[in-house]
């Protein structure tokens, strides 16, 4: 089996395109008006995560389940979470590559990062 790294480019790309593919347009989020649903970036409904009833598992942890998920596939389609300063906001997604729709900062840009 090939090895499988997260941070190449061209693999993030294949990635992102096979679910743009799908109808799926990145970033992922967890729905603000359903618990455990996983939206897509249009707003469209795409996982439900739910804890099946003869598990060990607490049905509290399906939220958490939801959240490792988005943080997964958001980051190997070419985006990072963005912590905002109010913790009852939802993180924010960019891309960590760019794209024509959107390109990098420059240093001199207005965030002042390369």
């Amino acid at each position: 089996m090939r090895e499988v790294r997260v941070d190449a480019p061209t693999l993030t790309s294949d990635f992102a395109a096979a679910l743009a593919a799908l109808d799926v347009k990145l970033p992922l989020r967890l729905s603000l008006e359903e618990a455990n649903v996983i939206v897509d970036d249009d707003g469209e409904d795409l996982l439900i995560v739910e804890i099946e009833a003869d598990t060990r598992r607490p049905d509290d942890k399906a939220r958490e389940i939801a959240e490792w998920m988005v943080l997964a596939v958001n980051t190997c389609g070419g985006f990072v979470a963005v912590p905002t300063n109010d913790r009852t906001e939802p993180l924010r997604w960019e891309p960590r590559y760019p794209t024509a729709d959107c390109p990098l900062p420059t240093a001199g840009g207005p965030e002042g990062r390369s």
